[in-house]
């Protein structure tokens, strides 16, 4: 009985330490680009550029709105932004957090808007934001989920 039990805890003991632990610190950097290249494409109006760092079933949760789900949902949301509004937006991540498995993250960010007012003048806005990113089976970091607010203009 006993040797059952200790041939059990080796067994576990071993299971364990087998088990692989992401070097977190190189998927958070990984991270940190991908959102700085779609800064890059938020700043020029690139549309496409913008939505590809973003899963099939993503949602952004934007005050006041109902949720917008999905990849095409977000392309026609940015579609219209941009066209009507003449919307410039980029990212700055602050802090990123990944998961000890690898294949989930989360990051405290800051994104600033720039939206033509009623009258056609440029405006902006600065969010704060928290966005959920994982990892797909091809080994890419993709956007899952994003809420922000708005940050009073008095900071």
């Amino acid at each position: 009985m006993i040797m059952k039990i200790s041939l059990a805890f080796i067994i576990l003991i071993g299971f364990i330490s087998c088990q692989k632990h992401a070097d977190t610190q190189a998927e958070g950097e990984k991270i940190m680009k991908l959102i700085r290249d779609r800064s890059k494409a938020g700043e020029s109006g690139n549309i496409e550029g913008v939505v590809k760092y973003w899963t099939d079933d993503a949602i952004l949760m934007i005050p006041k709105q109902q949720p917008v789900k999905g990849k095409t949902s977000l392309i026609n949301m940015f579609k219209l932004s941009m066209q009507n509004q003449g919307l410039k937006i980029n990212w700055e991540p602050e802090s990123v957090i990944v998961s000890d498995g690898g294949d989930m993250a989360y990051v405290i960010g800051k994104s600033r808007a720039i939206i033509n007012d009623s009258a056609g003048h440029p405006d902006s806005e600065v969010h704060q934001s928290l966005t959920i990113w994982r990892k797909g089976s091809d080994g890419n970091w993709l956007n899952a989920v994003e809420i922000w607010t708005q940050v009073p203009s008095n900071q």
